[in-house]
């Protein structure tokens, strides 16, 4: 897309508006790397995954009645950078210390 295409749709200001609400460093650097998508068949099936989470957000945050199973409120805050220590994984024979595996296990 060029540069006059994202100043029309203020894709910068769009970008700091997300970034507000992006805490961890792995979330800083793929919200850098982002760029408008112009594949038709990416966008649906991100905006139904976009549509799920925010059904889900909404469920969790409504009351439940006395005895009804209300669904996990999950959390992204301080999640650890373990980016380095998965792709070291790919590697046959690679070993992870006891901080990679515990980064690792947090976020799971």
């Amino acid at each position: 897309m060029n540069a006059e295409s994202l100043e029309l749709l203020e894709y910068s200001r769009l970008l700091d508006l997300v970034r507000r609400y992006v805490s961890s460093d792995m979330g800083k650097r793929l919200l850098a790397a982002t760029e408008p998508l112009q594949d038709r068949g990416a966008l649906d099936a991100l905006l139904a995954e976009t549509a799920e989470a925010i059904s889900y957000i909404a469920e969790s945050s409504r009351p439940t009645m006395r005895g009804g199973d209300a669904p996990v409120r999950l959390r992204f805050t301080d999640l650890p950078d373990c980016e380095s220590a998965a792709a070291r994984l790919r590697i046959e024979g690679a070993v992870l210390d006891g901080l990679e595996i515990a980064s690792l296990a947090a976020v799971l």
